[in-house]
Protein backbone atom coordinates (compact mmCIF):
# COMPACT_ATOMS: atom_id res chain seq x y z
CA UNK A 1 0.00 0.00 0.00
CA UNK A 2 1.45 3.53 -0.74
CA UNK A 3 0.13 5.99 2.20
CA UNK A 4 0.19 10.00 1.94
CA UNK A 5 0.38 11.76 4.92
CA UNK A 6 -0.93 15.47 4.62
CA UNK A 7 2.14 15.99 7.35
CA UNK A 8 2.14 19.97 7.03
CA UNK A 9 1.63 20.44 10.74
CA UNK A 10 5.40 19.29 11.78
CA UNK A 11 6.30 22.48 9.61
CA UNK A 12 4.31 25.01 12.40
CA UNK A 13 4.51 25.60 15.79
CA UNK A 14 5.06 23.34 18.37
CA UNK A 15 1.64 22.43 19.18
CA UNK A 16 -0.63 18.56 19.67
CA UNK A 17 -1.29 19.04 15.77
CA UNK A 18 2.24 18.96 15.01
CA UNK A 19 3.28 16.63 17.98
CA UNK A 20 0.75 13.78 16.05
CA UNK A 21 1.85 13.92 13.03
CA UNK A 22 5.63 14.03 13.91
CA UNK A 23 4.77 11.06 15.90
CA UNK A 24 2.91 8.83 12.85
CA UNK A 25 5.81 10.43 10.18
CA UNK A 26 8.35 8.80 13.14
CA UNK A 27 6.54 5.67 13.97
CA UNK A 28 4.73 4.35 10.71
CA UNK A 29 7.99 3.56 8.64
CA UNK A 30 9.04 1.25 11.60
CA UNK A 31 5.32 -0.26 12.05
CA UNK A 32 4.82 -0.34 8.28
CA UNK A 33 7.70 -1.62 6.69
CA UNK A 34 6.11 -3.58 3.54
CA UNK A 35 4.25 -0.22 2.59
CA UNK A 36 5.36 3.29 0.90
CA UNK A 37 4.41 6.09 3.17
CA UNK A 38 5.22 9.79 1.68
CA UNK A 39 5.17 12.65 3.60
CA UNK A 40 3.07 15.31 1.54
CA UNK A 41 4.63 19.26 2.49
CA UNK A 42 4.17 22.65 1.40
CA UNK A 43 7.68 23.59 2.18
CA UNK A 44 11.11 21.16 2.38
CA UNK A 45 11.20 19.93 6.11
CA UNK A 46 14.64 20.77 7.88
CA UNK A 47 17.53 18.18 8.28
CA UNK A 48 17.05 15.30 10.81
CA UNK A 49 13.37 16.27 11.68
CA UNK A 50 12.10 12.96 9.92
CA UNK A 51 13.72 9.60 9.56
CA UNK A 52 15.88 8.07 7.47
CA UNK A 53 13.94 4.80 5.64
CA UNK A 54 13.49 3.01 3.18
CA UNK A 55 9.82 3.49 2.85
CA UNK A 56 9.57 6.52 3.67
CA UNK A 57 10.19 9.95 1.25
CA UNK A 58 9.16 13.49 1.07
CA UNK A 59 7.13 14.84 -1.52
CA UNK A 60 6.95 18.84 -1.72
CA UNK A 61 3.95 20.62 -3.20
CA UNK A 62 3.85 24.26 -2.45
CA UNK A 63 1.30 25.52 -4.51
CA UNK A 64 -1.43 27.01 -4.17
CA UNK A 65 -0.33 27.93 -0.25
CA UNK A 66 -3.21 28.30 2.60
CA UNK A 67 -6.19 26.41 2.58
CA UNK A 68 -6.26 26.51 -0.87
CA UNK A 69 -3.15 23.91 -0.61
CA UNK A 70 -5.89 21.10 0.71
CA UNK A 71 -8.56 21.51 -1.99
CA UNK A 72 -5.55 21.41 -5.09
CA UNK A 73 -1.98 20.56 -4.66
CA UNK A 74 -2.84 17.44 -2.10
CA UNK A 75 -5.63 15.72 -4.95
CA UNK A 76 -2.66 16.49 -7.50
CA UNK A 77 -0.12 15.43 -5.67
CA UNK A 78 -1.81 12.20 -4.78
CA UNK A 79 -3.15 11.19 -7.67
CA UNK A 80 0.64 12.35 -9.83
CA UNK A 81 1.83 9.39 -6.94
CA UNK A 82 -0.59 7.13 -7.30
CA UNK A 83 -1.48 6.39 -4.06
CA UNK A 84 -3.82 4.08 -2.31
CA UNK A 85 -4.94 6.21 0.74
CA UNK A 86 -4.60 9.56 2.21
CA UNK A 87 -4.39 10.29 5.85
CA UNK A 88 -5.17 14.11 6.89
CA UNK A 89 -6.62 16.04 9.71
CA UNK A 90 -10.51 17.55 9.58
CA UNK A 91 -10.78 18.60 6.16
CA UNK A 92 -9.75 16.61 2.77
CA UNK A 93 -11.39 17.76 -0.45
CA UNK A 94 -14.32 14.89 -1.42
CA UNK A 95 -13.23 14.80 -4.85
CA UNK A 96 -9.68 12.70 -4.09
CA UNK A 97 -9.32 10.18 -6.54
CA UNK A 98 -8.93 7.26 -3.82
CA UNK A 99 -9.75 6.69 -0.22
CA UNK A 100 -9.04 9.31 2.97
CA UNK A 101 -8.78 8.92 6.60
CA UNK A 102 -9.24 11.62 8.59
CA UNK A 103 -8.32 12.39 11.93
CA UNK A 104 -10.49 14.93 14.29
CA UNK A 105 -8.48 15.85 17.28
CA UNK A 106 -11.83 17.63 18.82
CA UNK A 107 -15.28 19.63 17.60
CA UNK A 108 -14.36 22.69 19.81
CA UNK A 109 -15.36 24.49 16.94
CA UNK A 110 -18.77 22.65 17.20
CA UNK A 111 -19.21 23.05 20.81
CA UNK A 112 -17.30 26.74 21.73
CA UNK A 113 -17.72 28.71 18.48
CA UNK A 114 -17.23 32.10 20.11
CA UNK A 115 -13.91 31.43 20.05
CA UNK A 116 -13.14 30.88 16.20
CA UNK A 117 -12.97 33.37 13.83
CA UNK A 118 -16.34 33.66 11.92
CA UNK A 119 -14.37 32.60 8.73
CA UNK A 120 -12.51 29.47 10.46
CA UNK A 121 -15.73 28.61 12.23
CA UNK A 122 -17.79 28.35 8.96
CA UNK A 123 -15.11 26.58 7.01
CA UNK A 124 -14.80 23.96 9.89
CA UNK A 125 -18.63 23.92 10.60
CA UNK A 126 -19.01 23.23 6.69
CA UNK A 127 -16.06 21.01 6.16
CA UNK A 128 -15.62 18.77 8.52
CA UNK A 129 -19.37 16.72 8.78
CA UNK A 130 -18.91 16.10 5.04
CA UNK A 131 -15.40 15.12 4.84
CA UNK A 132 -15.91 12.63 7.69
CA UNK A 133 -19.26 11.02 6.42
CA UNK A 134 -16.85 10.26 3.11
CA UNK A 135 -13.77 9.41 4.91
CA UNK A 136 -12.78 5.72 4.69
CA UNK A 137 -11.90 5.65 8.57
CA UNK A 138 -12.01 8.71 11.05
CA UNK A 139 -9.77 8.68 13.99
CA UNK A 140 -10.56 10.31 16.66
CA UNK A 141 -7.50 10.66 19.49
CA UNK A 142 -9.66 10.79 22.31
CA UNK A 143 -13.30 9.27 23.99
CA UNK A 144 -14.10 13.15 24.55
CA UNK A 145 -13.63 13.74 20.79
CA UNK A 146 -15.33 10.26 19.89
CA UNK A 147 -18.15 10.85 21.96
CA UNK A 148 -18.52 14.98 21.08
Amino acid sequence: MHLLLDARPILGPNTGDRSYWLGLCRALPAAMPDDQLTVALDAPPPDGLLPEAPNLRVAVAGSPGGRLWSAVALPRLAASLGVDLVHVQYVAPTWLRCPFVTTVHDVSFALYPRFFTRRDGLWLRNLVPPSARAAAAVIADSETTRDD
